[in-house]
């Protein structure tokens, strides 16, 4: 309800130097953590290390990653097996989640469901999630 305030926030967001901090934070905090626990489980999959670099944003990675470990056996060597898991794994945790904000967040593991049935293991665009189209701006 600060107007001055508001107005600050986005003459922030046009800021070069704000956008490059915003960026080197999501980056720093989010996406250099998230790879390094693909790498250490030895997924290679975009696919894959999406997953975690949504569970790293979102929430809960550790839990889930947890809820997996008795059937470590299924997926230890295999990412497509891990993925599959994880995927059912936090779909679950969230449909069942005492927060009714997070069982309304299991389109996201829906949307990587869609991309494990479509073997779209490297993410390539044209992709739908939540009502929205990505696609490649070079189209």
């Amino acid at each position: 309800t600060d107007k001055e305030l508001w107005t600050a926030f986005k003459k922030a967001a046009t800021d070069p130097i704000m956008q490059k901090a915003q960026d080197d934070f999501f980056v720093n905090s989010f996406v250099l953590p998230a790879t390094r626990a693909a790498s250490y489980l030895g997924l290679t999959e975009p696919l894959c290390t999406g997953l975690i670099v949504d569970a790293w944003v979102h929430g809960a990675f550790k839990i889930i990653t947890g809820l997996m470990e008795p059937r470590r056996a299924q997926w230890e060597r295999n990412q497509y097996e891990w993925a599959r898991i994880y995927v059912k794994t936090r779909r679950n945790w969230l449909a069942t989640h005492k927060n009714p904000v997070l069982r309304k967040c299991v389109y996201r593991m829906d949307f990587f469901q869609a991309q494990i049935d479509a073997n779209n293991w490297s993410l390539s665009l044209p992709m739908s999630c939540h009502g929205y189209t990505l696609e490649s701006s070079n189209a």
